[in-house]
């Protein structure tokens, strides 16, 4: 299948001030893929669209970009509610920018991805590959293929998605698709987990410049 692929781009510092902190292994930790879709989930909730996310000492911060809330009709009970009962400060969009800041620790996620099992337990249903919790999931199983690399951030932008990271050999990088291509990957991951797909076909060539070096290869998602 050709892509609709925009050529990747890698920036590389021009100091030498990007180390790869000292973590535990993945066997012990969850991995990027799910991580991420736990994220994804959560941001569903405040019908995110567009977000950048950073991740800096097993913290993830999102800055996201919502869709406008629907504005319905009080009635005097509502009216009432919220000026006799103190709501639950609870992180909301900004109602002039539909922004919205939210942070995750890895305690936090694990407590969402326990309620997320729950829920898929107790109403199983097929998932749709174009939310954004998808995309995040499929965006970490990339960064999963990639051994001895390290996530910084991913921005996801309308069609185009930006993942900031760490080479194993201490460059920052930075890689840019659209996101057809990562829905082309869900697809194909997809096909693997119900066993429709013998043998998984590989994607469209990566090229690499790295300082002087071009470095051809193939990515094949198992």
């Amino acid at each position: 299948m050709k892509h609709n692929t925009a050529e990747d781009r890698h920036y590389f510092a021009d100091r030498d001030v990007v180390s790869v902190a000292e973590s535990a292994s993945r066997e012990d930790r969850f991995s990027y893929a799910r991580i991420l879709r736990t994220i994804g989930h959560d941001l569903e909730k405040y019908r995110v669209v567009t977000c950048d996310l950073t991740l800096e000492n097993d913290l993830y911060r999102v800055n996201g970009r919502a869709l406008p809330a629907k504005k319905a009709r009080k009635g005097l009970s509502e009216w009432a509610r919220k000026f006799f009962v103190k709501e639950h400060d609870s992180p909301h969009p900004d109602s002039i920018t539909n922004r919205i800041e939210l942070r995750y620790s890895m305690a936090d996620i694990r407590a969402l991805d326990a309620q997320v099992r729950d829920r898929r337990s107790a109403a199983p249903e097929v998932p749709d590959p174009l939310s954004i919790s998808q995309l995040l999931r499929v965006i970490g199983g990339f960064m999963d293929k990639r051994c001895d690399e390290e996530l910084l951030g991913v921005s996801i932008d309308d069609r185009w998605v930006t993942i900031t990271h760490v080479s194993r050999d201490n460059r920052l990088l930075k890689t840019r698709h659209d996101v057809e291509y990562f829905y082309d990957l869900w697809v194909k991951m997809y096909l693997q987990r119900s066993n429709r797909l013998s043998t998984p076909p590989v994607s469209g060539p990566t090229i690499c410049i790295a300082g002087g070096r071009l470095i051809s290869g193939v990515h094949y998602l198992r």
